[in-house]
């Protein structure tokens, strides 16, 4: 598991590389390496890092703006409250990012000081809930405080006396609630209420439906607008697995990125409902993944 997953395009690389060199001058561990071994998926090298990551650090920049998979997995740091965001290029983050304070790095060079720089090192820290190893000092010895010695026997005595008042006047209180709650209890008995009617959950809710206080989501494709051939492709792809997929328009969905058009299954009205239909979609798309539309 790494302290930090940056995230990033792969056109800000060379600069991306500065900044793990710093970050591991104080002994953070990075995950950084974009490229998908042999044999691997998405979801197995890149999906499992970002999930077990404790700060997703997102680098914006001219080109990760518009790169979908950057706001994904800023979308997961930010669900899980550790998204920390840095600017290259005095680039504005996508509608959805702003109002996250991001570090603008544009200027910083490595080897140079920079108080920004040392500002960013420290929400990391506070982030991460430790100081760097790099950084750690030895812990000082605290005296442990002698036991007091007893008092005297005469201090005892009215300390013991005290004890014995308070818990003769809480045993009374305790008599007198019992008794006034068998003097004045109502007189229906509990066999005698009307049993609820369990209701039963809906396994799937569509969009515009109120029903569910939220909605999951199995996101199986993000494509831009004008690509909708692609997202008709990998929907009917989908349907000949036997897959109940559609073609939704994100903007239907305050908590997905809007203006595309995404290919999923659901929406579903609970959490372990979308895992179950994730964990059987994935045999047909491997990098499929859970999203909370509402």
């Amino acid at each position: 598991m790494a302290d930090i997953f940056i995230s990033y395009a792969h056109e800000d690389e060379s600069r991306v590389k500065e900044l793990v060199s710093a970050f591991e001058k104080h002994g953070w561990s990075v995950f950084w390496d974009r490229h998908i071994p042999a044999g691997a998926t998405w979801r197995s090298y890149i999906g499992t890092a970002l999930e077990e990551a404790r700060c997703i650090l997102v680098v914006w920049s001219r080109h990760s703006v518009d790169s979908d998979w950057v706001s994904e997995e800023a979308d997961e740091g930010k669900r899980r409250r550790i998204l920390i965001p840095l600017i290259f290029d005095a680039a504005q983050p996508p509608r959805g990012f702003r109002e996250v304070q991001a570090a603008d790095l544009s200027d910083w060079q490595l080897g140079q000081p920079s108080e920004r720089l040392d500002r960013l090192f420290a929400d990391i820290s506070q982030l991460l809930g430790r100081i760097p190893d790099a950084q750690r000092a030895t812990p000082k010895q605290v005296p442990v405080p002698k036991e007091r010695k007893q008092e005297g026997k005469s201090e005892r005595t009215t300390s013991g006396s005290r004890s014995l008042l308070l818990a003769g006047a809480l045993a009374t209180l305790v008599v007198l609630l019992v008794v006034g709650y068998i003097g004045f209890r109502p007189s229906q008995q509990l066999h005698d209420l009307p049993t609820p009617t369990p209701q039963s959950t809906p396994s799937a809710v569509r969009p515009g439906s109120t029903s569910a206080k939220s909605q999951w989501l199995v996101v199986v494709g993000s494509y831009a607008r004008a690509d909708s051939r692609a997202a008709e492709q990998r929907r009917q792809m989908l349907l000949d697995a036997g897959h109940d997929a559609m073609t939704i328009d994100t903007n239907d969905y305050k908590l997905l990125r809007p203006n595309l058009s995404a290919v999923v299954i659901g929406p579903f009205a609970s959490q372990e409902e979308a895992s179950a239909a994730l964990a059987k979609v994935k045999q047909t798309v491997p990098d499929a993944y859970l999203k909370q539309g509402r």
